[in-house]
């Protein structure tokens, strides 16, 4: 199935890193925050947006822009999502710490791209910068890093 192979390396990147899971979106599919896991190294809470390329820097769904509550990975965007996450069962000392970290800026939040094809990882983020030119890897405020994860091919 499209979409979960981009999941699960969005999971071994985060296991890889020694990074603690708060919480994943069950289905690729699902809308919300695809993981968001605590960094026990530099002790900050990390948001994943997981994606996974289809053919040479295409992907099966980009960052949305324009919801009424923020752009995908804008503070608002991940403060509305958390809030549905306390709604659904989140314990409120998780929440505040979650909601904390994204006022105070110190939220790392991430992008995590699983390449199917044999393109190259600056193609791919050159594609996605540029297609969604306000959310990218130099707009800090909304991406501290695209990650790029070969399938080998």
């Amino acid at each position: 199935m499209s979409g979960k192979k981009g999941q699960q390396a969005m999971e071994w990147y985060a296991e890889s890193k020694g990074w603690t899971k708060i919480t994943t979106i069950g289905h690729p599919f699902a809308n919300g925050i695809d993981g968001i896991f605590w960094d026990p190294a530099e002790s900050k809470y990390i948001f994943l947006e997981a994606k996974e390329t289809i053919g040479k820097g295409n992907y099966e769904k980009k960052l949305s822009k324009g919801a009424s509550y923020g752009d995908q990975m804008s503070d608002d965007w991940l403060r509305h999502h958390v809030d549905e996450l306390y709604k659904n069962g989140l314990d409120s000392q998780t929440y505040r710490e979650l909601k904390d970290s994204i006022d105070s800026g110190t939220a790392k939040k991430q992008v995590v791209i699983y390449r199917t094809s044999g393109f190259s990882g600056r193609t791919i983020t050159k594609g996605f910068a540029d297609d969604l030119n306000n959310i990218g890897p130099l707009d800090k405020s909304k991406i501290n890093d695209v990650i790029i994860i070969g399938s080998g091919g």
